[in-house]
């Protein structure tokens, strides 16, 4: 949006607005529980709110600075639609099931943007995670489920014996389980670490120590249009064991009715030869959410309980190259898939708005120095009055 209205602005720039005015968790959203749009519909209709007023009223209280003094659609600004916004102004007007909240969740929503060794920037979701949910991931170490497309993806996450076909084929070395098990719950080390291999697996499975990162690549812009991962995100949250254990990580595209543990808009994307085209199941990943980071482990150093910041993923373009250029003549083949129009060609990457280049080109002002501006003048404006 910023980039059609002419200004430059990047992934980095609205990192840095969201992280200098973090917005409060004000909705309590859910498609399941009845706390949907046509129910904050029926309470404004029913005059118990006023919608995206009270909505701006709360943000204010909050302490999140607003242009109050901005137009909108109604030929009033928001300053005079609030001023006569009543008693049903404060979200804590409705009493019943209430979507829109007085008291926030928690300090922070909306999207994180995280950096990595392997990547250059990527969108975690964390408004669609509960804080127990991103508890259960930050932090952690995670083996690598590789899919160089999306329907490969669904195909698996489908599969009732996922995580059974995964023990009996000892997809992941023990003495990797180990390490991951003494990262993830160090407490749980000492009664597991003599176990069988199908026993370590399943305890692991069973206590949420087993993280599985579902890596999808091949779903960029210029790969296949950048469709929404929103199926394989069902597939995982609709099954009990999985959406405890499995983080999706795609350079395809979320959105706002995405829920669970994803990171998406992955920059370069595969197609572009990104650290995604080189990764395969059974590589480990660090999780740092809060520290919005992932980075590529090396497995001995993790299983000597070395730093896990470490990076082992410098040589892998090298060591990997060969299967590079098989998954990139894959991609080159299922592109034919899908019109020429929907490949998003002549575009900018995920971290720059996936525009085409003239918009980007043409975006030559400055947001801060309009920003100035308007701050300036709204100065003027009130001293003068």
């Amino acid at each position: 949006g910023m980039l059609y209205a002419g200004f430059t602005f990047s992934l980095r720039d609205f990192d840095q607005i969201h992280h200098e005015y973090p917005i409060p968790d004000l909705f309590d959203y859910s498609l399941t529980q009845g706390r949907d749009i046509f129910q904050l519909a029926r309470q404004c209709c029913d005059g118990e709110s006023r919608g995206m007023e009270s909505l701006f009223h709360e943000l204010i209280q909050c302490g999140v600075p607003m242009d109050d003094n901005a137009p909108t659609v109604s030929g009033k600004t928001w300053r005079e639609r609030l001023a006569a916004g009543g008693l049903s102004l404060p979200a804590n007007s409705v009493t019943d099931n209430p979507i829109i909240l007085s008291s926030p969740r928690r300090p922070f929503s909306g999207v994180d943007v995280l950096t990595g060794d392997f990547f250059e920037t990527a969108v975690v979701k964390i408004s669609g995670m509960s804080t127990p949910q991103l508890n259960e991931f930050d932090r952690k170490a995670a083996f690598t489920l590789y899919f160089e497309n999306e329907e490969a993806a669904n195909r698996s996450l489908l599969d009732p014996q996922l995580l059974e076909s995964l023990k009996s084929s000892r997809r992941f070395a023990r003495e990797d389980l180990v390490a991951v098990l003494r990262h993830n719950a160090p407490t749980d080390c000492d009664r597991l670490i003599d176990t069988s291999y199908d026993e370590l697996f399943d305890a692991m499975a069973d206590g949420g120590a087993l993280k599985l990162a579902v890596v999808i690549a091949g779903q960029g812009p210029e790969a296949f249009g950048m469709p929404e991962m929103y199926t394989p995100m069902q597939h995982i949250n609709a099954n009990r064991k999985l959406k405890k254990l499995v983080t999706v990580i795609s350079d395809g595209r979320y959105s706002g009715v995405t829920f669970g543990a994803a990171v998406g808009h992955m920059t370069p994307e595969a197609y572009r030869g990104g650290g995604l085209l080189y990764l395969q199941t059974g590589d480990l990943l660090y999780l740092g959410l809060r520290e919005r980071q992932i980075r590529f482990l090396n497995p001995q150093l993790l299983r000597e309980g070395g730093d896990v910041v470490t990076s082992g993923f410098r040589d892998i373009p090298t060591t990997r190259k060969i299967l590079g250029q098989k998954r990139m003549a894959r991609m080159r083949e299922r592109r034919r898939r899908i019109t020429s129009c929907n490949r998003l060609s002549g575009h900018t990457d995920a971290a720059h708005g996936v525009v085409p280049l003239e918009v980007y080109e043409e975006a030559v002002l400055d947001y801060r120095d309009q920003a100035a501006r308007m701050a300036d003048n709204e100065l003027k404006g009130v001293t003068k009055h």
